[in-house]
């Protein structure tokens, strides 16, 4: 009796294994978060920032933090399309704008910055924030 057994069970396992091997389909159960985490790092490489030399718009060298915030926030709602930073290299704060890969790019943006602070506004070497677009010249802030 027990030999029948064993000879039924080990005929079903080769029956089972059989069909597994003719239907040739192979069923992966993936974790939806996977993906929600692949999407991500397709974002993030996409959107990533490269450090490049390029130039930035400077508007204001002072030593007054309230002065360059106060110039920050003007320079953000009069060029909402261009970047603003606020730095400080002891001891001045600087306001820069823009993100551009030459002098030439960014003279239009100091040519209207000009007017609102005729005190002086230059055009400053900088590391620039580039994303893989501004790289192959398809930057939307030249």
């Amino acid at each position: 009796m027990k030999t029948l057994c064993i000879v039924f069970i080990s005929s079903l396992a080769v029956l089972s294994a059989e069909a597994q091997e003719k239907s040739g389909h192979v069923t992966v159960k993936v974790d939806p978060r996977l993906d929600t985490l692949i999407q991500r790092q397709i974002a993030y490489n996409t959107l990533a920032l490269y450090h490049l030399q390029g130039f930035r718009v400077e508007v204001l060298i002072t030593m007054s933090r309230s002065k360059a915030e106060e110039a920050k926030a003007s320079m953000m709602t009069q060029f909402p399309q261009f970047r603003t930073y606020l730095l400080y290299q002891a001891p001045y704060y600087k306001v820069r704008v823009g993100d551009f890969s030459s002098r030439e790019a960014a003279a239009p943006l100091q040519d209207a910055i000009s007017k609102l602070y005729p005190e002086g506004v230059f055009t400053v070497p900088d590391l620039i924030n580039a994303t893989p677009l501004t790289q192959h010249g398809n930057n939307p802030q030249n």
